[in-house]
């Protein structure tokens, strides 16, 4: 699908020079869902995001994957196009 969306404003004109922009200092772990058919790109994403304190289902293939969004409840899902 294609998704047009407009900008409200250039980031520019949001942030004053005195701002001070802070990534959050820990996110709330996520139950995420991985889709990835290559083994060793699911291994290594997962590893990265369970070390960051994440519950990650990692699948190999589409099928897989919406079986396990059927059987259970995720906040994101990470899926391979290719």
């Amino acid at each position: 699908f294609t998704l047009s969306v407009k900008l409200a404003k250039a980031l520019s004109d949001v942030v004053s020079e005195q701002a001070v922009i802070k990534a959050p200092a820990a996110l709330t772990p996520l139950r995420i869902l991985l889709a990835e058919d290559t083994d060793t790109t699911r291994y290594l994403v997962a590893a990265m995001l369970t070390r960051q304190g994440h519950t990650v289902t990692a699948v190999e293939n589409g099928e897989l994957a919406i079986n396990a969004a059927q059987a259970e409840v995720f906040d994101l899902a990470l899926i391979d196009m290719h």
